[in-house]
């Protein structure tokens, strides 16, 4: 009779050991999905001001773009004055020469 009760005693701690464990695991389940819930509805929130300063950011680069640009403009013209009172530079207008008939030159080089 007592290897019966030593036997029936293991067997209830096995059995209370698998319940305690499905419990944890449950619960645990649960745990993570209550945790993803709120991570996915924090980030939700937050993706509208994700957006903005991703838009605000790239606007930022342009306009310093655009700033840099400028001052590389004033730049060149401020060497560029003296240059042009010192050595009295005139303005004038670019001549242009341009080739229509691009088939007709390189046939005519090609001949030579």
């Amino acid at each position: 009779m007592k290897n019966f009760r030593e036997h029936n005693e293991s067997q209830n701690v096995k059995v209370n050991t698998k319940k305690l464990l499905i419990i944890l695991n449950i619960v645990a389940l649960l745990v993570y999905v209550v945790l993803q819930i709120v991570i996915t509805a924090s980030t939700g929130n937050m993706s509208r001001e994700i957006d903005f300063i991703r838009r605000e950011k790239a606007r930022l680069r342009r306009e310093n773009e655009f700033l840099k640009s400028e001052i590389q403009k004033e730049n060149s013209l401020v060497y560029a004055l003296p240059l042009v009172e010192k050595y009295k530079l005139e303005k004038q207008i670019p001549i242009v020469i341009e080739v229509y008939d691009h088939d007709i030159f390189s046939m005519n080089n090609t001949s030579q």
